[in-house]
């Protein structure tokens, strides 16, 4: 449902969440809450209902950390984010992508932490900051030494010797 979502496809994706959620319900499986609640928040947030996403990230988060799960937590501090950005409450937003990066750093998830620098400069500039959060960490100090920085470089250098070629 996650990956459908990502693609654009918010129908099927919500079809897809509903055979998991059957699925969960009907084998009586604990842990796969935390990312269908997420999914289904994000599905309210692409339909416009920002109020009703940050219940459903909400609800997620709490069963993240019932399960300890420090990274899925990370992230489900970043989705409210996006919610109180949408509801015009950009201070909120930023406040809470900060939380978001704070638990990152402590889970060990650079990649997340990159994901939130974009998104905590997107919001800076919605916000009206021309400086675009000077306070965020580029994505690509972030990931620097990490398998993601190499693969990044990897995908630029490919990139360019691609506009060399033509």
């Amino acid at each position: 449902a996650h990956h459908l979502l990502l693609a654009g496809d918010p129908v099927p994706a919500a079809e897809a969440l509903a055979e998991g959620i059957a699925v969960a319900e009907s084998a009586r499986l604990d842990l796969p809450w935390q990312w269908l609640w997420s999914t289904q928040g994000e599905l309210a947030l692409t339909a416009g209902r920002p109020g009703e996403a940050e219940a459903w990230f909400v609800r997620a988060q709490a069963e993240a950390e019932r399960h300890g799960n420090p990274l899925q937590r990370a992230h489900l501090l970043a989705n409210p984010a996006a919610a109180a950005r949408a509801q015009g409450e950009h201070d909120r937003g930023l406040a809470l992508l900060a939380e978001a990066a704070a638990a990152s750093a402590a889970a060990g998830a650079a990649h997340l932490l990159a994901q939130i620098a974009a998104w905590r400069a997107e919001a800076a500039l919605g916000n009206g900051d021309a400086t675009a959060d000077a306070q965020s960490t580029p994505a690509e100090c972030v990931l620097a030494g990490s398998d993601g920085f190499r693969l990044l470089t990897s995908a630029n250098r490919i990139r360019e010797h691609g506009h060399l070629l033509s």
